[in-house]
């Protein structure tokens, strides 16, 4: 029994804790700071109305009608704290200083330092007006704090670059897998949140929530008469009932992980091509996600590294067993 227990231990550990591919968290990086970047600067013609002291929700509208009650109440309100800043000068410099850091996280510039302003300042800036979004802005919270803690600027990045113009020796490509496992278990519950929510809902039984979508001028961007299509629309009902509802099973199975996550992937791409809002956001967010399922299968540095580190080894190994080195 011991013995079965140090085994499931060590195979816990090892699932939790050893090297895995950075590929799919370098790619997060980008999308997910991509996507904050764009959906801020679209915000930017109207940000003091959103966050500001005169704007929704803010002091000044709370000192003009005292008895206003809470504008979010169930949010985070001991992170409510730009609410208490009167100063539209102060907003201004968080708000550009934001843009700054999701700029230089995308593109990988000081990027754990950039990382962790970015998840700190967005954070505060969805908790003092979560209804400026969809709600892609309260989920992405956490899966940004995961790639942020990852050695994410190694490769792809400004800070590889300015490493390769100093001489240092390329980063390995390979890390502890914790952030990868937190944010590969993060998809999957909002998969099992979404998708198992609607098992329940008529609209989704039935097939008609697609046809609905796509009728709806709050929503559809294509203004035509879906009727003709509505069998196929109840098919795409379903088959996302299916790749969601499952995903929190099946993206986790070596053999059909990266078909599932392919699946997952065309189903987000083509919401963001036909519905309006900021579902293109969500999209986004979900598929920089899903990245770290297709980019999670190497196991081996050398399926990865460049192949002039793989060079430098192979002559290393000869010297030590005193071959000759080809030059």
């Amino acid at each position: 029994m011991l013995r079965r227990l140090t085994s499931a231990g060590a195979a816990l550990e090892n699932w939790w804790l050893a090297p895995r591919p950075l590929h799919g968290l370098i790619g997060a990086r980008i999308v997910f700071g991509a996507t904050l970047l764009v959906a801020y600067a679209l915000r930017l013609p109207a940000y003091q109305d959103l966050y500001g002291p005169r704007g929704i929700g803010g002091p000044e509208l709370a000192a003009r009608v005292p008895d206003l009650p809470p504008f979010h109440p169930l949010i985070l309100p001991a992170l409510d704290l730009l609410r208490q800043i009167p100063s539209e000068g102060a907003i201004t410099a968080l708000y550009l200083l934001m843009l700054v850091a999701l700029a230089a996280f995308t593109l990988g510039f000081r990027t754990r330092i950039a990382g962790v302003l970015s998840v700190v300042l967005h954070l505060l800036f969805w908790v003092r007006n979560p209804i400026a979004y969809v709600s892609w802005a309260g989920f992405v919270t956490a899966p940004l704090l995961w790639v942020a803690l990852a050695p994410v600027g190694r490769h792809v990045s400004i800070d590889a670059w300015l490493r390769r113009r100093r001489g240092l020796a390329p980063a390995s490509w390979f890390a502890s897998g914790w952030p990868l496992r937190l944010l590969q278990i993060h998809v999957c519950a909002m998969y099992a949140v979404a998708g198992w929510s609607r098992l329940d809902k008529p609209t989704w039984l039935n097939g008609d929530t697609v046809l609905i979508a796509m009728t709806s001028a709050n929503f559809s961007r294509v203004a035509i008469d879906w009727s003709a299509a509505a069998p196929l629309l109840a098919v795409a009902t379903w088959a996302s009932m299916v790749l969601e509802g499952f995903a929190p099973f099946l993206l986790w199975v070596p053999r059909v992980r990266k078909l599932w996550a392919w699946g997952l992937v065309g189903l987000h791409a083509s919401l963001a091509i036909v519905i309006h809002e900021e579902i293109w956001a969500w999209s986004a967010v979900m598929i920089g996600g899903l990245l770290a399922f297709l980019f999670s299968d190497a196991t081996s540095p050398q399926l990865v590294e460049p192949h002039h580190v793989l060079r430098e080894r192979a002559a290393v190994q000869q010297l030590e067993a005193g071959d000759p080195v080809e030059t």
